[in-house]
C-alpha cells in the first residue's frame, strides 16, 4: 500500500481556502496538515526549538494573510499544490532570512 503525501484531497484544501477568505478558522485543516513538515524543516535549518516555533508560526500567519491576493488555478489539484508551495516557498525565505542574519 502506497502512503499518501497529504492527509487532505484537492477538494478539502480547496475548500479551506475558500472559507479561511472570509472565516480564518476555516485555515485550521490547512495548518494542521503543514504544520509537522513545516516545523521539522524549520528545525533543521535553525537547530534551536523556540526559534523553529517562531519561524512556523510566522509561515502560516503570513500564508493566511497571504490568502487575500490568491491566485488558484482552476483544477482542485492546482489549488492544492499551489498551497502546499506556498507555504513551503514562505517556510523556505524565512528560514534562510533567519540564518542571514544570526
Amino acid at each position: 500500500m502506497t502512503a499518501r503525501y497529504s492527509s487532505l484531497d484537492e477538494r478539502e484544501v480547496t475548500q479551506a481556502i475558500e472559507q479561511a477568505l472570509t472565516d480564518p478558522a476555516a485555515f485550521k485543516p490547512i495548518y494542521e496538515e503543514y504544520f509537522p513538515r513545516v516545523y521539522r524543516y524549520c528545525l533543521r535549518r535553525v537547530g534551536r526549538p523556540q526559534e523553529a516555533e517562531d519561524l512556523t508560526s510566522v509561515t502560516f500567519t503570513r500564508a493566511l494573510v497571504g490568502l487575500a491576493s490568491y491566485r488558484g488555478g482552476s483544477s482542485t489539484n492546482n489549488q492544492s499544490n499551489c498551497q502546499a508551495s506556498r507555504v513551503s516557498d514562505l517556510c523556505a525565505r524565512l528560514c534562510a532570512a533567519r540564518t542571514r542574519t544570526a
